[in-house]
């Protein structure tokens, strides 16, 4: 059995090490307990600069100072409270009293903040805080409430600090924009990837719907912070019409669309019965297994002619945006470098935001009741520089340079290069 600790707000260590050794073991077992005495014998060493050590009767500053009660206190250990008493000072000449700055310097220490907001991004409910801390009956502050509130002000630190990241310093060959939905409203987040292969999440926005006129503001931000565009820019999109026209207006013809494979697959087959969609499956990997244009292109229009035997519907969704699919393979032929297909995994599809948005989900998705739009955009943006920390570069990044190229050479074309070619 554990020996009691006692509450000893005014011990330091060495009152720790004249008692039994169970004792002592206890206490060790129960760290706050420790970190009391030690906070207690700090400030002690300081208060004693003032006025000498207790039972002394040697003072310095030839006895100006004396020790004048206490006040209690806390002092802030990880994410806990530690009880302390205080001790004031008085100044014999001026009859004035004060409290040492090591008080204050104590508490200084912000790391359990950091700790408290990634515990509950982690899935941590402020129901379940206090059962999996290391508390003693000494430690306190730990309501569902206080945690909850110490929570709300980190991550309204990290939405601050998420809107006010600059740019400039980055180069960004590609975004990627797509939504997700968080207590039945639409949170558009924009993803860049850089010439070294880096994703990073550079803004999000908040809309009933992907309708063009908040995500346009959204890009304008990103541009206001440091986004360039002037050598061009490839966009992944699953096929919105708002983002795609929020794109255009924002970027013009130095933006190029890379329409995802994978969304327009989906789109078609919802039209196709269970036999037909096994078919369409394997004709439709097949067209973007060619490395050729040309080829490619004409693999597609084939294949919109046999569905349009099975299925008009289905026919007209390809035929949709049907060049935007194969814009990596015209940016390819652009600078007769094929490699650059090697990017298609991650710049084909929106994949790359989408495992975003399913991390997000894991960390979010336990909320049952979304209060304000406060709450949405603070767990958001916690939620995505979390996440940030732990993306992996896309895969073949060192082609990332290659591509660049293939955007820059298009877009200073006069005439639009990636119109199709018969």
């Amino acid at each position: 059995m554990k020996a009691k600790v006692a509450k000893k707000f005014g011990e330091n260590l060495d009152w720790l090490m004249e008692q039994p050794m169970d004792y002592r073991i206890a206490m060790v077992q129960q760290h706050l307990s420790v970190c009391q005495l030690l906070i207690n014998q700090i400030v002690e060493s300081k208060i004693a600069e003032f006025v000498g050590e207790k039972g002394s009767h040697q003072k310095p500053y030839d006895g100006q100072y004396s020790r004048f009660g206490f006040n209690p206190s806390s002092v802030q250990v990880g994410e806990q409270k530690v009880p302390i008493q205080s001790q004031r000072i008085k100044n014999n000449v001026t009859g004035e009293t004060f409290k040492p700055e090591i008080y204050d310097q104590l508490n200084e220490n912000t790391a359990g903040e950091e700790r408290v907001r990634l515990a509950m991004l982690s899935g941590l409910s402020t129901r379940n805080y206090e059962k999996v801390m290391d508390i003693t009956s000494e430690a306190f502050g730990l309501s569902k409430s206080s945690m909850s509130n110490r929570f709300i002000e980190q991550t309204a630190k990290t939405l601050e600090e998420f809107q006010q990241r600059k740019y400039h310093s980055h180069d960004f060959v590609a975004l990627q924009i797509d939504g997700i939905s968080l207590g039945n409203q639409m949170m558009i987040i924009c993803v860049g990837i850089t010439e070294q292969g880096v994703k990073m999440p550079l803004d999000f926005v908040q809309s009933a719907t992907e309708n063009h006129r908040p995500v346009k503001d959204m890009l304008l931000a990103i541009k206001s912070r440091g986004l360039k565009v002037t050598e061009g820019i490839l966009c992944i999109i699953d096929g919105s019409k708002g983002i795609r026209k929020a794109i255009e207006e924002c970027f013009g013809s130095k933006a190029l669309i890379q329409r995802c494979t994978w969304h327009k697959r989906e789109n078609v087959l919802k039209y196709l019965s269970e036999k037909d969609q096994e078919w369409f499956k394997s004709e439709y990997t097949e067209v973007f297994k060619i490395k050729d244009y040309l080829k490619a292109r004409t693999s597609l229009l084939i294949l919109i002619k046999s569905l349009r035997e099975k299925n008009i519907n289905a026919a007209k969704s390809l035929e949709e945006g049907m060049e935007e699919l194969l814009t990596l393979h015209k940016l390819a032929k652009e600078v007769q470098d094929y490699s650059i297909l090697k990017l298609s995994r991650s710049l084909s599809t929106t994949n790359c935001i989408e495992n975003i948005n399913s991390a997000i989900r894991r960390k979010c998705g336990r909320i049952t009741r979304w209060v304000n739009s406060d709450q949405r955009q603070r767990w958001l943006a916690g939620a995505l520089l979390e996440i940030e920390n732990r993306l992996n570069k896309i895969h073949h990044w060192k082609k990332l340079t290659v591509l660049k190229k293939a955007i820059t050479s298009c877009i200073k074309k006069p005439t639009k290069s990636l119109k199709s070619t018969s």
